[in-house]
């Protein structure tokens, strides 16, 4: 074979020449946002919009130092992207504009869409359970995704199969060939914790109690699952006679504990944690002369000044309690007069006795006699007694009515046989 600068000659044959010339592929990979919500989230939370950012970055090319002295000459942290010496590691990449592909996942079914970057920044919005994918990213870009916070949620992202991050920035993460970096949203709205009522009702008996004075309880919270102390604020409110007072906050200490006042027909009630344990005490006010007894969700009183349950949804009546506080006035003995030991007891007036004469004798008055004087002499009068007249004469008054008897059966015989 033998060739010049214009033609190929093989064996004496002129040979064609063709040249290609091959443009590789481009190098370029994807980028994948996904949003969920988790916690005590709403329907509407589901079906409103969450707004993304997408910022494309390249290495700095330019000094960004606001201080022209400051010539350290550091070499630049590309780990973190950022250095010290005012040089940034990264800057945005505002040669990244136009329309760019992306898939869109709803439900699992996918559709095309179209992403608008401008000078290198896109803005896009999802609904929980949607995915956006960008493709044909090229390799070696550098992005950070980023997501407008909401009130009262708390975010956390994740890149890959990398950790979970608290907040709404992803960290720089760099685009490879022919790979999707996979970046994962959520937003968790933390669930009111559920709450039971433990309600204190304070009642003054007895007379003379002093229905205006205050007694003073402690009242001791643990958490029944845990054996941890209840601490901290907790809600409540309190009713007397002039109907609820607003709402308060009491608080618990390291120990659980916390201390009320109440006086006669004021209750006290708490949201508590579900399932808090609870021991109620009262101070003691038997020198006062009270005697204390509980009763809790309308079961039988127990004397003592202690009151011990727990407080859940499922059995409201367990955490009724009741404190009454009785003052005893009544003694064992009742008040008679008092008598000195040497006093004598008066002696009864003797019973009166019949004389042969007819006079009676004895302390007792005499009978009026038949002229309208009274007698001192002790005479009975002309007139007898009742009980003497009876006493005296009554076998004659029985023959008189058997006489009567007698003489009525002889008549009715009589006209019978007429």
């Amino acid at each position: 074979m033998s060739a010049d600068t214009n033609e190929i000659v093989t064996n004496g044959t002129l040979q064609a020449v063709k040249f290609i010339n091959t443009m590789p592929a481009p190098e370029t990979g994807g980028i994948s946002v996904e949003k969920k919500l988790s916690g005590a989230y709403t329907e509407a939370d589901q079906n409103r919009d969450y707004e993304f950012m997408i910022t494309a970055y390249k290495e700095a090319t330019g000094d960004t130092s606001t201080d022209p002295d400051n010539n350290t000459g550091t070499d630049t942290d590309t780990d973190s992207g950022t250095e010290a010496a005012g040089r940034a590691a990264t800057e945005v990449d505002t040669s990244i504009n136009g329309k760019w592909d992306a898939t869109l996942e709803v439900d699992g079914k996918t559709s095309t869409v179209s992403i608008e970057f401008n000078n290198g920044v896109a803005t896009v919005k999802l609904h929980a359970g949607q995915r956006l994918t960008i493709n044909n990213i090229p390799t070696g870009t550098q992005m950070k995704v980023s997501e407008t916070p909401i009130a009262d949620f708390t975010t956390t992202n994740k890149v890959d199969t990398g950790d979970i991050i608290a907040g709404t920035d992803t960290d720089l993460m760099t685009i490879g060939n022919t790979t999707t970096r996979q970046v994962l949203f959520t937003n968790n709205r933390a669930a009111e914790p559920e709450t039971a009522s433990l309600s204190l009702t304070k009642n003054v008996l007895g007379e003379g109690a002093d229905t205006e004075m205050a007694f003073d309880f402690t009242i001791q919270l643990t958490d029944n699952a845990t054996g941890l102390p209840v601490t901290g604020p907790v809600g409540y409110f309190k009713k007397d006679a002039w109907g609820a007072h607003p709402v308060d906050t009491l608080n618990f200490d390291s120990s659980g504990m916390a201390t009320v006042s109440l006086s006669h027909g004021q209750t006290i009630n708490l949201n508590v944690p579900n399932g808090t344990h609870y021991q109620i005490s009262e101070a003691d006010y038997s020198a006062d002369g009270y005697v204390t007894t509980t009763t809790i969700g309308g079961a039988a009183e127990t004397d003592g000044p202690d009151a011990v349950g727990i407080a859940q949804t499922d059995q409201p009546n367990a955490a009724v309690v009741m404190y009454y506080n009785r003052l005893d006035t009544v003694t064992d003995e009742e008040d008679y007069p008092s008598m000195s030991d040497d006093e004598e007891i008066p002696a009864l007036p003797a019973a009166p006795t019949d004389d042969s004469d007819g006079t009676s004798s004895g302390s007792y008055p005499a009978m009026s006699s038949g002229s309208g004087t009274s007698g001192g002499s002790g005479t009975s009068g002309v007139l007898p007694k009742t009980g003497e007249f009876i006493a005296n004469n009554w076998a004659t008054m029985l023959g008189l009515l058997l006489g009567v008897l007698l003489a009525a059966a002889a008549i009715k015989k009589t006209r019978k046989h007429d």
